[in-house]
């Protein structure tokens, strides 16, 4: 099994989130207690963590989740996302939408989903994920909390940096390993940085091995 579905984090504090605002991260925390999600969208490149996040606030024994992939949903399936929404849920009263790259809809698809989020106030929450934020409307990011996931500012890529070190002595120590240069670690992490997991792709690939021999 893929070290990086193996040990993808199932709350918020497994999570490597030092690459984000204080008060960003204070708020997701908040918003996982408190069981009420506004609407939000994460963007950034790949393996940054935003599918595992959303995967977290995406709690189905909290929400009647949905999920989609944006790559795939035109103006006519967003039309049938809508139709479902008038239908009652069998399981909870309130629903999470999760589409996954809705960078990869259409403009159109897009305009279309704006319209259903005014239409739904109240009892849905709309998560987000993209790589690309320019790709997605103005009018449909202004509706959404938007969360980056990408490192810009040298000391938090540092304080990033260090955080994925960490996680993954503590995914070596999970597989006991223990024969490992940490200065190997880092620059494993330094290489694939900030992809997360391409890091723990490549540290199994190292590292599995020592567990054969």
């Amino acid at each position: 099994m893929m070290w990086s579905e193996k040990y993808r984090p199932t709350k918020l504090a497994e999570c490597v989130l030092s690459h984000l605002q204080p008060s960003e991260a204070t708020f997701l925390d908040v918003s996982v207690e408190s069981g009420m999600l506004p609407n939000l969208l994460f963007f950034g490149s790949p393996g940054t963590g935003k599918t595992t996040i959303a995967t977290i606030l995406c709690d189905d024994e909290k929400y009647s989740v949905r999920q989609f992939n944006g790559s795939l949903l035109g103006k006519e399936d967003v039309a049938k996302i809508g139709r479902m929404l008038t239908t009652r849920s069998l399981f909870h009263e309130n629903r999470c939408i999760w589409i996954d790259e809705v960078d990869g809809m259409t403009h159109d698809g897009q305009r279309a989903l704006r319209a259903m989020i005014e239409e739904n106030v109240t009892y849905i929450s709309w998560i987000f994920t993209a790589n690309m934020r320019s790709s997605i409307i103005e009018p449909l990011q202004s509706r959404m909390i938007c969360i980056d996931c990408s490192v810009s500012e040298l000391s938090k890529r540092r304080l990033h940096i260090d955080g994925i070190v960490k996680r993954c002595e503590s995914v070596l120590q999970s597989e006991r390993v223990t024969n490992y240069p940490i200065d190997d670690i880092r620059k494993l992490v330094e290489l694939h940085y900030p992809d997360i997991r391409q890091t723990l792709n490549q540290l199994q690939v190292r590292y599995a091995r020592s567990l054969a021999a």
